[in-house]
Parts: structure tokens; sequence; C-alpha cells
């Protein structure tokens, strides 16, 4: 009656049954898996892009700061060489000035 039990009911497609069941499942917990690494992926992606725009950001930023205190210097240096031109004209001035009372008291036979 065993033998005849057993054989009603053969252990192998109980056996398959479960594996195919298990199978699906790790199948869905893998596919749900690489979903959510598809869309951790996608929002590491989008943040990438974030950070490299931001990046750009600070460079164009960082470049008009290093072209405005260029720019400044540059003002810094045209005024002070304007201030040294007209130092100059003033002191040529005062040469020429000099030189004028200087021919003025020599005697005219040596001018």
């Amino acid at each position: 009656a065993r033998e005849a039990q057993d054989e009603e009911q053969p252990a192998e497609p109980r056996a398959e049954s479960e594996v195919e069941t298990v199978t699906a499942s790790e199948a869905a917990e893998v596919e749900r898996l690489a979903q959510e690494a598809e869309a951790v992926t996608a929002a590491e992606l989008v943040e990438v892009e974030r950070l490299e725009f931001e990046v750009e950001e600070l460079r164009r930023e960082a470049e008009e700061r290093r072209k405005a205190k260029e720019a400044e210097e540059l003002v810094g240096k045209h005024a002070e060489l304007k201030r040294r031109h007209e130092a100059l004209k003033l002191a040529h001035q005062q040469l020429l000035a000099e030189r004028e009372a200087s021919l003025a008291e020599l005697p005219p036979w040596l001018v």
C-alpha cells in the first residue's frame, strides 16, 4: 500500500514545482533589484550632470573674478603710469624753464 501511495504522488514534480517557484521569486527579486539599480544609476547620472554644471559655473565665475582682478590691476597700473607721465611732463617743463633762465643769463654773443 505504501508503494502504491508513493507511486501516486511522485516526489519529483513537487520538487520541480518548488524549484520553479523559488526561481520565479528569485527572478522577480533580481528584476526588482535591476530596476532599483537602473533608477539609482539614472539618479546618479542626473546628480553627476548637475555637479558638472555647477563645476562649470564655478569655473566661469573664477575666470570672471580673475579677469576682473586683472582689469583692476591694469587700471591701477594705468593710473600709476599716468601719474608718472604727468610728473615727467612737469619735470620737463621745469628743466625747460631752467634752461631758458640759464640762457637768459648768458651774454648774448654766446647764445
